[in-house]
């Protein structure tokens, strides 16, 4: 044990390349912030063995950039250093989750090595993990890389006096060819209830998919009740992190957790981050028929296995409070699912799973991907037509990233595929892919097109008068989007049915003069507007 406490800075570098932060003008999701919970964990861990107080700092760029206007490499060293020079820190851990992270850690370690060459400097995460040779080589100021997760190896580090378990690479340890060993916690109560109080969770509050302003009072917290994942989905890096093997906290301590977030923090939108929750159908089922008792509203934003979705999985699901439900579908193409993704699932169970949660009045919403090689034009045809066969809610088109440490990241480097050695032009946004079948140009168009055409003018409640449900959808998308035309165009459509309690003649002349202003000044709007009605689609004031 330390005779002496380190002062130990947490950095968390930006998760995606300084562009993607900010406004775009055909509309594409914005990051909001996502709490460190692995660093959260770590520190949790550590308190709990040995309290740190206040030797311990979280510095989230992500923060910096989105609520700080931070907005360049060189606005982030200022921000580095500004915190360097004020705590002081002994040890510096950066917490390198994405591929997109990459670049950034060259400037972060840097900063930190001109402001005191003496600062110990180790990363962790999943690029971490999978990337640790070219990390190494191209980052000569890092001292270690923790290898999976990283409590165990943390706290031992720490305990030995700063000396390296087997699940810490180093230099020395790459020289000699030691193969770097996993410390996982197999069982998940030995950490100890996560504290938050590292963070301000008012500015982490953005991934609900409940609307909220800043006077609602709303609070999201995260909890992993479990680890590990058995499948090998082509896409999927977790299993390189967290194993194969699923590791789970009790029922008793997910229940102790969720109250002790509601009591202390205010909690009342719980985000459930299970890379598989539903592998227990019996535990699951009793930890969603305990969370009715709470007044809190119950999300999956990572998505939920589909293929595990019965009447019982929905029933409890929709008496948890789950008002809005994510499906990992990833396709609408039998092929794909399973020559190429190789997941357990199929359309028919697709089918079956949405057919039963819709009796419970759920909104699903839907992650589809697209971009594969060995995906072809009709594959992705499939897709589109199983959405708007199924009506779904909302559906989220994403191109497939080729993850350090998946499958696929494998196999695009093995073939070539790989468009960009850029580790910035690794996001859901950009196809990276370019390989037989796949035209990295037209993927990007065509995931837009689906996303207007499921989503907009194909948008099942919209078809079937549903105006409760997607009115709401249309005005977020404006909130966040003021020139998105398409959007104005559906509430155009809305506020001039006649026969609608919606209906609002002047409301409907001014989205109506609104999109006539988009189309007119905006050369993309209108390229599209002129591609659709080519396709059918009526514009009639235009």
């Amino acid at each position: 044990m330390l005779n002496y406490k380190p002062k130990i800075l947490f950095i968390i570098p930006p998760y995606l390349p300084f562009d993607e932060y900010r406004p775009k003008k055909h509309g594409q999701k914005l990051p909001t912030l996502t709490p460190p919970y692995g660093v959260l964990s770590i520190i949790s861990y550590i308190n709990k063995n040995n309290k740190y107080d206040n030797c311990i700092q979280i510095l989230d760029l992500n923060d910096e950039i989105i609520n700080n206007k931070c907005e360049s490499e060189k606005d982030c060293r200022q921000h580095i250093y500004t915190r360097l020079a004020i705590f002081d820190p002994d040890i510096t851990c950066i917490s390198a989750l994405f591929n997109t992270c990459f670049t950034h850690l060259k400037y972060i370690c840097d900063e930190i090595n001109q402001y005191n060459r003496y600062i110990t400097i180790i990363i962790g995460g999943g690029l971490a993990t999978n990337l640790y040779q070219e990390l190494f080589k191209e980052i000569p100021e890092i001292d270690a890389i923790c290898y999976g997760e990283g409590e165990i190896p943390f706290l031992k580090y720490l305990e030995l006096n700063f000396k390296w378990s087997p699940a810490w690479i180093t230099r020395d340890s790459l020289a000699l060819n030691i193969k770097p060993q996993f410390d996982f916690i197999e069982n998940l109560d030995e950490i100890p209830i996560i504290d938050f109080s590292y963070i301000d969770l008012k500015k982490y509050n953005g991934r609900s998919y409940i609307e909220k302003d800043l006077t609602s009072g709303k609070i999201e917290i995260s909890i992993h009740t479990s680890r590990g994942c058995p499948y090998r989905c082509v896409y999927c890096a977790n299993g390189t992190v967290h194993g194969k093997k699923i590791r789970k906290m009790s029922t008793d301590r997910v229940l102790e957790t969720i109250q002790y977030y509601v009591s202390e923090y205010k909690m009342n939108i719980l985000m459930i981050e299970d890379d598989h929750f539903l592998a227990d159908k019996e535990r699951s089922l009793y930890i969603l028929h305990e969370l009715h008792k709470f007044d809190i509203s119950v999300e999956f934003p990572n998505g939920i296995a589909v293929f595990q979705i019965d009447d019982d999985i929905a029933k409890a699901l929709y008496k948890a409070h789950v008002k809005i439900l994510p499906l990992a579908i990833e396709s609408g193409s039998n092929y794909i699912l399973k020559n190429i993704i190789n997941k357990p699932l199929n359309t028919k169970i697709i089918r079956r799973a949405v057919k039963v949660l819709k009796k419970y009045d759920i909104l699903l919403h839907a992650f589809i991907i697209i971009g594969f090689p060995g995906e072809i034009d009709v594959h992705r045809k499939e897709s589109l037509d199983l959405l708007l066969d199924i009506g779904i809610d909302w559906a989220h088109i994403f191109i497939v990233v080729p993850i350090a440490g998946s499958r696929l990241y494998e196999e695009c480097k093995a073939n070539g595929y790989l468009l960009s050695e850029d580790y910035n032009d690794y996001t859901v946004s950009k196809c990276n892919i370019k390989a037989p079948g796949i035209n990295p140009k037209q993927i990007e168009d065509y995931a837009y097109y689906m996303n207007i055409i499921i989503n907009y003018l194909e948008n099942n409640n919209f078809k079937n008068r549903k105006y409760d449900k997607c009115l709401s959808y249309f005005k977020n998308v404006i909130n966040h989007y003021p020139n998105n035309a398409i959007a104005h165009w559906m509430l155009f459509e809305i506020y001039s049915d006649n026969y609608s309690k919606y209906y609002n003649f002047f409301e409907s002349m001014r989205e109506k003069q609104i999109f006539k202003d988009i189309i007119n000044e905006n050369k993309f709007y209108n390229t599209l507007i002129e591609k659709l009605k080519l396709e059918g689609y009526k514009f009639g004031i235009i």
